[in-house]
């Protein structure tokens, strides 16, 4: 009761669909290497598994499995709401992936709804793509783990209010979180980004407000956060690696839980509305070693102190007296 096509060589390797209705568990063969968009949109199966090559699959050309064959949309600010999805549900579901697979298409697992669903990877899968929105409403899903991967799209977890906790393997090569990648990850506690990540883009990790702990890995190479990144997060201490020289507009915005910011040392321009509404914000600190900022008892000044940029909205001002050399508030 499944539709499968033929290749040019008239072997079966495509998955088209599967009826809705069908229920129960389904095994995919491992001849299957394209399951196509839409194939178990709104599925009422519980368990959907993909069977593995033996040991030695090398011998058998290392076939790749790949989710959702349409247009890559990775530089794509906007995407349809329907028709990439390869697995939608509103049903508590099993989805279990093999070593072969290659690529995550467009909305993959746009809407797997069912609470106490889980979508396990085989962590010895060899990722090349994860294409845009891959995840996006995922909201049955509270743990997710994926392998190493290169390249991702934008918004991958867009809106997955309910996982709190999204992570990948060692071994990646990613050099930027996408715009809106974790937008609207509501209950994502903790992520630590990759020392690989060069520049974290606009609105990444907006809306992450149980998100109270972002670090950086050992080594990390990030130079550059772009607007609005962590805005309406819930970060409360926020300690910037010093390799950051670049900083867009409204980065910290409405994080109403932070209490203190630490700023790259060369970061040497201060960003506009950097921290507005930041109500809780109590210091920020940089390294005595900046040539272009200076922080006083949190206060930050420039080096010279003949400009104010902050006073931190929730610092005591008792006592607090602006120095003699101050020109520019």
């Amino acid at each position: 009761g499944i539709l499968y096509e033929r290749n040019e060589n008239g072997e079966i390797d495509t998955l088209l669909f599967c009826p809705p209705a069908k229920t129960g568990e389904l095994t995919v063969a491992k001849e299957i290497l394209y399951v196509e968009q839409g194939a178990f949109v709104n599925t009422q199966l519980t368990k959907i598994s993909f069977e593995e090559y033996p040991e030695d699959h090398e011998n058998y050309g290392q076939p790749l499995l790949e989710l959702g064959r349409g247009v890559t949309a990775t530089g794509k600010t906007s995407i349809p709401a329907a028709g990439y999805a390869v697995f939608t549900t509103s049903k508590k579901i099993t989805i279990n992936l093999p070593s072969h697979l290659k690529r995550i298409g467009i909305r993959a697992f746009y809407k797997v709804n069912g609470s106490g669903s889980t979508i396990n990877f085989n962590m010895d899968a060899k990722l090349e793509r994860v294409e845009c929105r891959a995840f996006d409403e995922c909201t049955g899903v509270t743990t997710l783990r994926l392998p190493a991967f290169d390249t991702v799209g934008l918004a991958t977890f867009y809106n997955m209010k309910k996982a709190t906790s999204i992570s990948w393997a060692d071994g990646g090569n990613l050099t930027a979180i996408p715009k809106q990648m974790f937008y609207g990850c509501a209950a994502l506690k903790s992520f630590e980004v990759p020392k690989t990540v060069k520049t974290i883009e606009s609105n990444a990790f907006v809306s992450c407000r149980a998100m109270a702990d972002l670090t950086f890995e050992e080594g990390s190479q990030l130079e550059a956060i772009m607007d609005s990144a962590f805005a309406n997060s819930g970060i409360v201490n926020f300690v910037m690696p010093d390799t950051v020289t670049g900083m867009g507009f409204y980065v910290f915005q409405n994080c109403h839980k932070m209490k203190n910011l630490t700023i790259s040392k060369n970061l040497s321009v201060y960003p506009e509305f950097m921290t507005q509404w930041c109500y809780s914000l109590e210091n920020i600190f940089i390294s005595n070693d900046s040539p272009y900022f200076k922080s006083v008892d949190g206060v930050l000044y420039d080096a010279a102190q003949t400009i104010i940029y902050c006073f931190p909205a929730a610092k005591d001002p008792t006592g607090f007296k602006l120095p003699d050399t101050l020109i520019t508030i």
